[in-house]
């Protein structure tokens, strides 16, 4: 749909002359706000990537191991929040769109907004790490900063056991994550879709119009060439 979307700019290049070079501006601007969205849902992608990474480095970690755990459990909750942010950008990008380019259809409805998906998502998530976070004596918040959250795992870990539990919660957390920026990346794919298909639409509007525009104007030349004379 992106493609499409891209396609559609060669046409309209073409009516710059005919449509002002503002027309050709509004349309660069639409595109670049697909655009946009296409590389924070690419930011999904790597960070999807990452927690299979750290998933990997889970199965081979032990409680012996717990200074190098202690890193990989950083970069998780680095990942966590790194999600939320991506969500809360394509939900801005959303309203972007919307309240800059969004135009009505033939049935005079307006693009499906995803602010509400997004927020659902938000809630899901921050509900399943806190329960996550729970079962070992652990916040959200704890993880605000790297040296918090490395003080606050120092002090749940002085046995093996503790670790343990830790460990097998952070990988209960890397795979609920994985699934949950699975979900992210469906919505965004949706919202870009929607996005390319009205764009799409809106240029197919200028062009028939122009071409209206055009066939209006041959027309009184026409009817003068075969005027009679009296």
């Amino acid at each position: 749909m992106v493609l499409l979307s891209l396609t559609s700019v060669s046409d309209a290049r073409a009516g710059v002359l005919a449509g002002g070079a503002s027309e050709f501006t509004q349309v660069l601007n639409k595109v670049e706000l697909i655009m946009q969205t296409k590389q924070v849902i690419d930011q999904v992608r790597q960070t999807k990537q990452t927690l299979q990474l750290l998933r990997n480095n889970f199965q081979r970690l032990n409680p012996a191991s717990w200074g190098e755990s202690t890193g990989i459990l950083n970069l998780l909750a680095d990942s966590v929040t790194h999600g939320e942010r991506t969500a809360f950008a394509l939900a801005r990008a959303d309203e972007e769109y919307e309240r800059r380019f969004a135009q009505a259809t033939g049935a005079g409805e307006r693009p499906a907004r995803f602010s509400h998906a997004y927020q659902g998502w938000w809630t899901k998530n921050r509900a399943s790490v806190r329960a996550i976070l729970a079962k070992v004596g652990m916040k959200a918040s704890d993880f605000r900063n790297q040296q918090a959250g490395l003080r606050k795992l120092q002090s749940l870990s002085r046995s093996p056991g503790s670790r343990d539990q830790i460990l097998q919660a952070a990988n209960e957390l890397a795979v609920t994550q994985s699934r949950q920026l699975q979900e992210l990346q469906e919505i965004g794919m949706q919202q870009i879709a929607l996005q390319g298909t009205n764009f799409t639409a809106e240029q197919e509007q200028v062009h028939h119009k122009r071409e209206a525009t055009r066939r209006a104007l041959r027309t009184p030349h026409l009817y003068r060439g075969n005027e009679k004379k009296y």
